[in-house]
C-alpha cells in the first residue's frame, strides 16, 4: 500500500518544487532556511509563535485588519504587545525599536511610495 507522499507524481510535481523554492528563498535572503506559506496570515501566525511574553512587535500603522486583530486580541493575551508606527518614515520607524522589539511587521495593503 502506498501513501500519497510516496506517490512519485505527487513527489515530483509538488514536494520537490516546494523544497526548491524554499532553498532559493534562503539563498536570496542569505538565510540558513527558507519558508513558504499559503498566505500572509499563515506566515505571520507562525512567526508570532516564536515570540515570548514581554516581546513586542513594531508594526506599520497601516496593517491588514486581520493582522491587527491577531496582535490586539490574541497575542495581547499572551503578554506580547504591538506598537504601530508609520513604516513609510523609515528613520522614525527605526528609532522606535527598543530592546523588547522582537519582530518588525510591514505587511500592508497600501502601495509603497517611491522615496527620493
Amino acid at each position: 500500500m502506498r501513501t500519497r507522499l510516496e506517490n512519485m507524481t505527487i513527489r515530483e510535481a509538488v514536494i520537490r518544487p516546494v523544497q526548491c523554492s524554499r532553498s532559493i528563498l534562503a539563498l536570496l535572503e542569505n538565510g540558513a532556511r527558507g519558508f513558504a506559506f499559503a498566505s500572509g496570515m499563515a506566515a505571520i501566525s507562525t512567526v508570532a509563535k516564536l515570540l515570548q511574553t514581554g516581546d513586542e512587535i513594531l508594526a506599520d500603522s497601516d496593517l491588514y485588519g486581520g493582522t491587527c486583530r491577531l496582535f490586539s486580541k490574541v497575542l495581547d493575551r499572551t503578554g506580547i504587545t504591538a506598537r504601530y508606527v508609520d513604516a513609510c518614515d523609515v528613520e522614525h520607524f527605526e528609532q522606535r525599536i527598543t530592546p523588547n522589539t522582537a519582530c518588525l511587521s510591514r505587511v500592508s495593503n497600501k502601495p509603497i511610495a517611491p522615496r527620493d
